[in-house]
């Protein structure tokens, strides 16, 4: 959640909450950040805590929708019950007139996505501190039995050489069947198809993010957003980069899940390829 200007691209005949809107006694809405197709984000100001935090609702359209919703107030719970370095902290779990929402810290920074399209891409040392980082925190969700479902740049805010995961929405029990959600760009096959999905499934995702910021390109596009889950993607881009980390990159775009490597052999490998990452 950063500090970005506010969404001009939201006037879809449904407009957000006005600024110095009251979402509770506590918190006031200053600007809206963003427009997600179920989402809104706003910064708000708290009373209590006398600074800017950043609040998440549901778009007025999807306030009575019962699945939304129960999405939102899980990751609320998730948020504000979890802490690890490399995830936005969450504050609590508001409700008012408007509606349930999260409140969160805001962070500054830029996201991943931001960062590569400035840039063209991401220095190979840089990358390797990014997917120690991330491995990290996989690891620890992984180990409250939670997978996130939905890793990929646009949820990764890089602030002076620290990567925090902004987004739990799509985060479920390890062993869930049938949630086809997820970014079309970076989720695996077994989410294509519904399959149960387990700790790989978001190893796929971590080779993605990975291979965005190695190349500076996305690893499948589609216009019309459909892919085939045995479809693997266009090499070439990573080949013609000879990162050293290029070959974690195929391991972990495995079609299939256990030829995937784990988080911990994904970690191991990052320490043998590229020392400088491994802060341990």
């Amino acid at each position: 959640m950063t500090g970005k200007s506010p969404n001009r691209h939201c006037c879809d005949g449904e407009p957000p909450l006005e600024n110095n809107t009251q979402l509770t006694a506590d918190y006031v809405v200053r600007s809206h950040l963003n427009r997600g197709d179920v989402l809104d984000v706003y910064s708000v100001y708290s009373r209590q805590r006398a600074t800017l935090c950043t609040a998440k609702l549901l778009r007025p359209s999807r306030a009575h929708d019962e699945q939304e919703l129960h999405q939102l107030l899980t990751e609320g719970g998730l948020l504000t019950t979890f802490s690890h370095p490399h995830l936005v902290r969450g504050y609590e779990v508001i409700h008012g007139p408007t509606g349930p929402a999260v409140i969160m810290e805001t962070l500054s920074g830029a996201t991943l996505s931001r960062l590569v399209l400035d840039n063209g891409h991401i220095s190979d040392p840089d990358v390797a501190v990014l997917a120690d980082q991330l491995t990290a925190l996989l690891h620890y969700l992984h180990g409250q039995g939670v997978l996130h479902l939905d890793l990929k740049p646009s949820n990764i805010i890089a602030t002076g050489g620290i990567a925090r995961v902004i987004d739990l929405n799509l985060a479920h029990p390890i062993g869930t069947r049938a949630v086809t959600a997820g970014t079309f760009e970076y989720k695996a096959p077994e989410q294509i198809t519904g399959a149960e999905l387990t700790p790989a499934t978001d190893v796929w995702g971590f080779g993605g993010v990975l291979y965005r910021a190695i190349t500076g390109r996305r690893p499948f596009t589609r216009i019309n957003q459909e892919r085939s889950p045995s479809e693997p993607p266009d090499w070439d881009p990573l080949d013609a980069t000879h990162s050293p980390l290029a070959s974690l990159v195929r391991a972990c775009f495995s079609l299939t899940p256990a030829d995937r490597p784990t988080v911990e052999e994904a970690r191991r490998e990052l320490g043998e390829q590229m020392p400088c990452s491994q802060g341990r």
